[in-house]
């Protein structure tokens, strides 16, 4: 009987420790996935955090060009667009007096026809295209004030637009990677911490079961004992 006592028990002592084994792996390889899990959170969270900076970036790139384009680029243009137009005006102007001064020194003088018809034709041909060269002048101008600077600006609204929703979108996802992290992260919790209480459990029921042999083995010695006597 104690022979028969003390294979059981050996038998039973080979199986506890191939579970023990088997326990303590599936807890190491818990807390592994831990570690490796929080690593990757980190990874994760750098570059989310990373792209909502760049987004920030971008916002405020794109806002400096639409206030340079509004308040320097805008009113610079026009200044120069107005003093282009002063001076044709003042072309067109010093045009007209001439032809005048012309027309009003060949008046009492006697040339030849041919001669003066030639001079005052130049000088009316130089107040025609002072006269093109003002309207070219004010209505480059005028395009310029209702067409080609707000769309210049619009232009630049639209990028800045464009910024904003993508950090919008960034910060949305960084918001929607540190959720997910920290629910990823309570199930690799979850799974340790049932990888370390298995592990209790089965210890605290060895240890019991291994009491309960220890008392047995006594008990069978003690039968021998008396067989024995």
């Amino acid at each position: 009987k104690a022979k028969a006592a003390s294979k059981a028990s050996s038998k039973g002592s080979d199986s506890k420790e191939t579970d023990f084994t088997a326990l303590e792996f599936s807890l190491e390889m818990a807390r592994r996935k831990l570690a490796s899990a929080d690593m990757s959170a980190e990874l994760a969270m750098i570059e989310a955090e990373d792209k909502v900076a760049s987004a920030k970036d971008g916002v405020a790139d794109a806002q400096f060009e639409l206030e340079e384009q509004t308040k320097v680029t805008a009113p610079q243009r026009l200044a120069e667009a107005d003093l282009n137009l002063d001076r044709s005006a003042g072309r067109l102007s010093d045009a007209r007096a001439e032809l005048e001064q012309i027309i009003a020194m060949y008046a009492g003088e006697e040339f030849a026809e041919s001669s003066k018809e030639l001079v005052i034709e130049r000088s009316r041909r130089g107040v025609e295209q002072a006269e093109r060269s003002m309207a070219l002048q004010r209505a480059e101008r005028e395009r310029l004030e209702s067409v080609d600077l707000p769309r210049a600006a619009l232009k630049k609204q639209r990028a800045l637009d464009a910024a904003k929703l993508k950090l919008m979108v960034a910060e949305r996802r960084l918001k929607m990677e540190r959720e997910s992290i920290q629910t990823k992260r309570l199930e690799v919790l979850e799974s340790v911490r049932k990888a370390e209480e298995a592990l209790a459990k089965a210890r605290d029921k060895a240890g019991v079961a291994a009491a309960e042999e220890e008392t047995e083995e006594l008990q069978a010695l003690g039968y021998l004992d008396m067989e024995q006597e």
